[in-house]
């Protein structure tokens, strides 16, 4: 990839869907190696200028600022990647007798989200069902912030083809994320999944500060959060009510559907030189 990058006599565009992965070099890590003799300095570290991102973080001063630590790059670009799930999923149909009401897939991420995850995942009453699945478990936190806090239940891993059925068994989920999205303003594709799967998406209010995801009034009163008293007193409506829950879960397919075509093109213009 980075012999491309250097040889290619063509725009060379970097997307970047993870804040956590910018476009770093290569080369110091290669010339430490036994087998560094393999390659060619001029091959393999990036030389070039015009490199542009195209980033769904919305903040792209601060990224094209994070990017030239290591890279000097042209620009960064604006593009809704969190949104790309709605190309390849469908709308789930709503699970009348979910078997969770709070579920949350992922990994321990080396704890850049543990006082997020530690808000909103641990503390419940003991009638809500929660769990965490994935590459996590109760041994990854702080015992000393978690100790006199009802844990979450933690589940297994799922292959990622199964990772929707998972999450459609339970009644909703909370969006928190890493400090380094809430600086850069990225929003998770998950968000989107979650929402075509069928769960009512409760997002931290700091996480997604700007309130991007949803713009129907009922939704911005509801869906977002600040607390689990918060997060439990709304849950409790959607239990009661199967026809409340429902309600929800269609105003936010609604207030987040997207024109696929126009999502498609705009995003061919970004790549042919527009913007």
């Amino acid at each position: 990839n980075y012999y491309f990058i250097n040889k290619l006599n063509c725009p060379v565009y970097y997307i970047m869907c993870d804040c956590n992965l910018f476009l770093k070099q290569v080369w110091p890590s290669i010339e430490k190696k036994s087998w560094a003799s393999n390659y060619n300095k001029e091959d393999i570290e990036i030389v070039r200028d015009d490199i542009i991102y195209v980033t769904q973080a919305k903040n792209t001063k601060l990224v094209l600022e994070k990017a030239r630590k290591y890279v000097n790059i042209k620009d960064a670009i604006y593009f809704p990647f969190e949104k790309f799930p709605m190309l390849t999923l469908y709308n789930w149909p709503i699970n009348q007798n979910p078997e969770y009401d709070i579920l949350y897939g992922g990994t321990f991420r080396s704890g850049r989200r543990e006082e997020d995850m530690v808000k909103f995942y641990f503390g419940y009453s003991p009638d809500v069902k929660v769990e965490m699945f994935g590459n996590i478990t109760l041994d990854n936190f702080n015992q000393d912030k978690v100790r006199n806090l009802r844990a979450p239940d933690f589940g297994k891993s799922v292959q990622y083809d199964l990772f929707s059925s998972k999450m459609h068994k339970a009644i909703s989920t909370v969006i928190i994320g890493d400090k380094i999205y809430k600086k850069l303003d990225d929003l998770a594709q998950r968000i989107y999944e979650s929402i075509m799967i069928g769960n009512v998406v409760f997002i931290d209010s700091s996480y997604d500060f700007s309130k991007r995801v949803f713009k129907n009034k009922e939704l911005l009163e509801f869906n977002y959060v600040n607390s689990i008293k918060d997060v439990e007193y709304k849950l409790k409506m959607l239990k009661e009510d199967f026809n409340f829950r429902k309600h929800i879960i269609d105003l936010q397919r609604e207030d987040t559907k997207i024109d696929i075509e126009d999502y498609c093109n705009k995003f061919k213009d970004i790549i042919s030189g527009g913007k």
